[in-house]
């Protein structure tokens, strides 16, 4: 049989499945929020907890990459947690599914995903720069300014199943599939139980690195309350003793450092902008801020603790999203792009830092060289 040729979708049927995903998701949030159980509104303990992953990709990645990121790591906890009833945080795709069935040690004992379930959609935004001529730019070498004429971003989607929605048949001695009463076959969990997370993190080395890097000026000199204020650029802070403990202390520093980002002279984020001017501004950013701060913590692996003024913008929250389903996004989008931004300072801090100890290890074995050439002699 002929291979179907590969038609691109025009413009409407893109915007089209855009608009589908951004309702779906909505609707997953907006029933999260109403029953105070999206991710930035419960605890979250990196004891317990673990981050929502894919075992197989992750393994390609440096330890500070792994792990769902933003909008698809709260879609993914949101699913698992109120649809799937599981707390086995592991995902894999389709495709990789295949993979793992090709192996020859896999040929007599196939995984499969359970009759009836489904799987969950993810999303990648990806960047793609254009030249002068209207072409997309592939060399990664030719990625400079003055070949760059403009950049769009695209949406590309991902299916993506958990761990508990896989099963293998159960086979008797002689390698046959066993069968019920009913003649339907028996299966197993594809995989044994996620482990334990047993690891004692120390949650106060990581965001202080975090918030250090950043350079933010921070003031504890506020008697009750917390806030960003940017016509002095400073967060401004009650003493960290006032807190009922110094997670709760590195949450609302993490909240008002998302906030802090939104300043023009870094991202200008609209939300940000409007934050004065009604009530409905104000929840987008404080969500944004929210989020961020969610978002940070597991990145530090840092006990999160959902602010309690937070439960006065649910309302506000939900009827922004139900009245356009991609507020979750750009509210997601804005978090991500604040806690890569705050993120990037510790990045190009532990750049410097390999460059100047490849630098010492370098002129360490130049003298090495000179002291062997030396007795030689």
């Amino acid at each position: 049989m002929a291979k179907k040729k590969y038609e691109p979708k025009t413009k409407e049927e893109r915007d089209l499945k855009i608009k589908e995903y951004e309702q779906k998701i909505a609707e997953k949030f907006i029933k999260a929020i109403e029953e105070e159980q999206a991710p930035w509104q419960k605890p979250w303990d990196p004891n317990i907890n673990a981050i929502d992953h894919n075992p197989t990709t992750d393994k390609t990645l440096p330890p500070e990459e792994q792990g769902y990121h933003g909008l698809n790591s709260m879609i993914l906890e949101i699913t698992r947690l109120l649809e799937l009833h599981t707390d086995d945080p592991r995902w894999i795709t389709s495709a990789q599914i295949w993979e793992l069935n090709q192996k020859k040690e896999n040929q007599d004992n196939k995984i499969y995903i359970k009759k009836g379930e489904h799987a969950t959609t993810i999303c990648k935004f990806v960047k793609t720069f254009f030249d002068k001529d209207k072409k997309p730019i592939k060399d990664p070498e030719l990625l400079t300014p003055e070949n760059i004429s403009f950049a769009k971003t695209g949406v590309r989607y991902f299916q993506v199943f958990n761990y508990s929605q896989l099963v293998r048949y159960k086979k008797d001695e002689n390698g046959k599939s066993i069968t019920d009463e009913n003649g339907n076959p028996v299966t197993e969990p594809a995989f044994d139980p996620p482990e334990k997370n047993t690891e004692k993190f120390k949650p106060r080395i990581a965001p202080e690195k975090l918030i250090k890097n950043t350079g933010a000026k921070i003031k504890h000199d506020q008697a009750d309350s917390c806030f960003y204020r940017e016509s002095d650029d400073t967060i401004h802070l009650v003493v960290p003793e006032r807190f009922k403990s110094q997670e709760d202390y590195y949450g609302t520093v993490l909240h008002e450092l998302t906030h802090w980002t939104g300043a023009e002279k870094r991202l200008g984020r609209e939300e940000f902008k409007k934050y004065g001017e009604n009530k409905e501004w104000r929840a987008k950013e404080e969500l944004v801020a929210e989020i961020g701060s969610y978002l940070l913590s597991k990145k530090c692996r840092l006990t999160f603790e959902p602010r309690q003024d937070s439960k006065s913008y649910i309302q506000s929250w939900s009827k922004a999203i139900k009245d356009a389903p991609s507020a979750i996004l750009n509210a997601t989008m804005n978090a991500s792009v604040a806690t890569n931004y705050i993120a990037d300072f510790s990045r190009k801090e532990r750049t410097v830092s390999l460059e100047k100890e490849a630098a010492r290890v370098e002129e360490g074995n130049l003298s090495l060289e000179k002291k062997t050439a030396g007795k030689k002699r």
